[in-house]
Order: C-alpha cells, then sequence, then structure tokens
C-alpha cells in the first residue's frame, strides 16, 4: 500500500497534467474582460471545460479505448447536422461519426443520434 504523502504526491502530478500547458490542438489568444464578472465567468468556464476533459479521458481510458486528445477533438467537432426539406417533408443529416468521436460517445454512453430522421410538424 503507498504511503499518504506519495499517494499526494501521485495525485498532484495527475492533477498538473489537467493543468499543464495546453496542447497544440488549442488555440489560445489574450482575453481582456471589462468586468469582475466576466473574469468569474471566464474562469468558471475553463475551470467547467477542464474538468469535463478530464472526465472524458478517464471514461476513454476506462472504456480501453486508445484515442489520442487532439483526435477526439477534430472528430467531435466535424459532426454537424443540416436541417433539410425533401417533398415538403422536413429532416435532420448528420455528419459520418469517425472512430475517436464514435469512442468517445460511447465511453460516455450516450449514443449518437442516427443518420437520418424526419422532424415532425410539433417539434418546429
Amino acid at each position: 500500500m503507498p504511503r499518504p504523502s506519495l499517494t499526494s504526491t501521485r495525485r498532484c502530478e495527475a492533477s498538473s497534467r489537467v493543468f499543464a500547458p495546453p496542447s497544440r490542438c488549442w488555440k489560445l489568444r489574450p482575453i481582456y474582460h471589462q468586468s469582475d464578472e466576466a473574469i468569474r465567468g471566464h474562469v468558471f468556464c475553463s475551470f467547467l471545460a477542464l474538468t469535463l476533459k478530464a472526465e472524458l479521458e478517464r471514461r476513454l481510458k476506462g472504456a480501453e479505448a486508445a484515442c489520442e486528445w487532439a483526435q477526439v477533438l477534430r472528430g467531435l467537432e466535424g459532426l454537424q447536422e443540416v436541417e433539410l426539406t425533401y417533398q415538403g417533408r422536413r429532416f435532420l443529416l448528420r455528419s459520418q461519426l469517425n472512430g475517436e468521436a464514435s469512442a468517445a460517445l460511447r465511453a460516455v454512453g450516450t449514443a449518437a443520434p442516427p443518420v437520418l430522421r424526419e422532424v415532425s410538424a410539433s417539434a418546429a
């Protein structure tokens, strides 16, 4: 059984990996806020994004999905849905999922919507 100090050190190392300098797939720029509320909101959203990233990575590892984070992001960013009308009926058409995006959805227990589905009149 690891000593408490060793366990704390491992947790600290895991935390530092989450908050490590951003990978090359992130686009960063300076942000200038006009109010304290905007700063608090930005910090909250940044923390939430990092928390969700860490949880998704944990679930991908638990599902034994060997995906690189940049590939998962590209796959999820490529996921699109368009609305079209054909013969007076409305449909939603979803783009194809790549393997990494599909693995990410499976890891969190979410099914991808069907590639093509009709939108009912009540949903409009």
